[in-house]
């Protein structure tokens, strides 16, 4: 059972790396894996600005864009851009819960 929760975790769900100086910055960059498993590599550069902070500072409110890449090798690539919203709630402990949508374009090159 554990093989398989490891196997999900790391061919279906994208990792993430943000790059940040304090908890609350207003400025963040993300990079991110954007593909399919292995088979389909891609990444993805992302850029946040912080519009709103609650006055308890657990909570924020982000606006962004994306911008990546993927290819699917001897068959196509693709290029993707898109604007994004997000909602980040602070816990007492440093970790952070987000949750963002997006909606954008994507053209196969």
């Amino acid at each position: 059972m554990l093989r398989l929760v490891l196997f999900v975790v790391v061919f279906f769900l994208s990792g993430m790396a943000s790059a940040q100086n304090t908890k609350h910055d207003a400025h963040f960059l993300k990079l991110a894996y954007l593909g399919e498993k292995i088979t389909h590599p891609g990444l993805q550069l992302g850029y946040n600005y912080r519009i709103s902070v609650s006055q308890n500072q657990k909570q924020a409110i982000d606006f962004g864009a994306i911008a990546g890449a993927y290819t699917h090798p001897k068959n196509h690539a693709a290029l993707r851009i898109a604007p994004t919203i997000g909602y980040r709630y602070y816990l007492k402990n440093g970790w952070q819960l987000a949750l963002s949508a997006e909606c954008g374009y994507f053209q196969r090159i």
